[in-house]
């Protein structure tokens, strides 16, 4: 599924793929739905192979990790426990603030 915002721009696009706890096709469904009222998304897939992932493509002047996992939390969508997904999350957390901080200055 697509959200189209005519504000973002390409530069500030990022695509994460998040791995999660299994979930129901509903469950999938109901998180999908959820992210893509966000402003900033421009597209959430679930991994059709797989119900563990979801695949999510934002703008970071918008929207970052740390709101995506809030909104998933909020329904009831929760990222792998492990060591692993932790650190990976904390970097993509840092990939972000580092890709805003880019855009914004001026040489």
């Amino acid at each position: 599924m697509e959200s189209h915002d005519p504000v973002i721009e390409d530069e500030a696009i990022v695509e994460r793929t998040l791995r999660t706890e299994p979930l129901s096709e509903n469950a999938m469904h109901v998180a999908r739905e959820r992210l893509l009222t966000l402003p900033g998304i421009r597209a959430v897939k679930a991994l059709e192979e797989r119900r563990d992932k979801l695949q999510i493509t934002y703008d970071v002047r918008q929207l970052d990790m740390a709101q995506i996992l809030a909104h998933l939390e909020d329904s009831g969508v929760r990222p792998v426990d492990s060591l692993w997904q932790r650190m990976r999350l904390a970097l993509l957390r840092l990939q972000d603030d580092n890709i805003r901080s880019n855009l914004t200055h001026k040489p």
